[in-house]
């Protein structure tokens, strides 16, 4: 006789589900086989495509565009570009195509359309309002303003005059250049970012000006402070402003730059004659105290001119295209500086120059001549 449990028993096992074997699963390719036969002309290499993930902003159209031109000379080969497809994708948009049935795909523009239907995202329209709201943010470069203009405007669906676009562009800049710039031609974009540049440069150095003081001060990387006294010809006023006119706009420009790659040893680097233990105020402005303007350098800045004559002859400083540098003669006692090409300031009393080798100091690639 057969007890509760052992029929429990017999009719689990009769009837439990017993586990299926699948077979493993193998990829092949959405298109035919016959495809594969079509072969890449000769000395043919496969790119480095840009990869679309579908995660960022980036559109399908984009992404198609680019990968037509990234083929070369088989983007109008429709086979091959059928089995280049997938090495310009990642991510979600790669598991999206292998899993692409077999024998699914046949021509490209299926392909195109199928990619698009997936993954295609829709952008808003940009309208004029959105144009006129943009503005150079605080801090902010206007060469950026301008690219983020650019890219704006090509979103843009209502088509305006170069002139009214230009506008549109003038108004969002910042009030400084804005009322520099007041009824002045541009021809494009590309002219207004440089002339937009170009003065900020300047506005920048008057700033500096402005916050220069009759003493300066010099910091050894050490943190040994020594103080000289600044050149008489120097602004002694520290709220003397530098009104500008059109013509001196492009002087302020750098005319030099400096290609220094390893450490260089410059034997008219050197450092001020005089030392402190502590940072104090000349004499002359006994009541003054220090501010963050004061500018502070390792060096002796009256020799800055002697260091840029022999950084040129050693090919450490490079000029501009067509710089020619004025004879003592010529110059008349004038003020010349050589790192601007500019008679408004001596090379001495460059605040961009002297900051420029001070960064060189600080980062040990400028050194003081070893005493033997």
């Amino acid at each position: 006789m057969v007890d509760r449990d052992q029929l429990a028993n017999l009719i689990q096992e009769t009837y439990r589900p017993t586990p299926r074997r699948v077979g493993r699963l193998t990829y092949r390719k959405p298109y035919p086989d016959y495809i594969d036969r079509y072969e890449f002309p000769r000395g043919y290499k496969v790119p480095n495509f840009v990869t679309f993930s579908g995660e960022d902003s980036t559109s399908t159209i984009e992404h198609i565009g680019q990968f037509t031109i990234q083929c070369g000379e088989v983007g109008a080969n429709e086979f091959l570009k059928l089995r280049l497809f997938a090495n310009s994708l990642t991510g979600i948009t790669f598991s999206w195509y292998i899993s692409l049935p077999a024998n699914s795909v046949y021509t490209w523009q299926q392909l195109e359309e199928m990619f698009h239907t997936q993954f295609y995202k829709t952008e808003p329209d940009v309208s004029m309002t959105d144009l006129s709201r943009l503005s150079q943010m605080l801090g902010k470069m206007a060469e950026d303003f301008i690219g983020k203009f650019k890219r704006v405007r090509h979103k843009c669906q209502v088509s305006l005059l170069e002139t009214e676009y230009m506008s549109l562009a003038l108004n969002g800049l910042d009030f400084e250049l804005r009322k520099k710039f007041e009824g002045m031609q541009f021809q494009d974009l590309f002219q207004l970012a440089s002339s937009a540049a170009r003065y900020e440069k300047v506005l920048k150095e008057e700033q500096d000006r402005r916050n220069a003081s009759r003493g300066t001060y010099y910091r050894d990387p050490n943190y040994e402070i020594h103080m000289t006294e600044a050149s008489n010809n120097y602004v002694k006023d520290p709220t003397y402003e530098i009104h500008l006119t059109e013509a001196e706009i492009g002087l302020e420009i750098d005319a030099a730059e400096i290609n220094i790659k390893k450490p260089y040893s410059c034997s008219t680097l050197t450092k001020p004659a005089e030392t402190v233990s502590s940072v104090q105020p000349p004499s002359s402005t006994a009541k003054r105290t220090l501010t963050e303007a004061d500018k502070q350098y390792a060096f002796d800045i009256t020799k800055a001119d002697e260091i840029f004559d022999l950084m040129l002859a050693d090919k450490i400083i490079g000029l501009s295209k067509g710089q020619k540098i004025p004879l003592k003669d010529e110059l008349q006692k004038r003020d010349y500086c050589k790192w601007h090409n500019s008679y408004r300031h001596s090379t001495n009393n460059c605040i961009v120059f002297c900051s420029k080798l001070q960064n060189l100091i600080e980062k040990k690639l400028l050194r003081f001549l070893e005493k033997k």
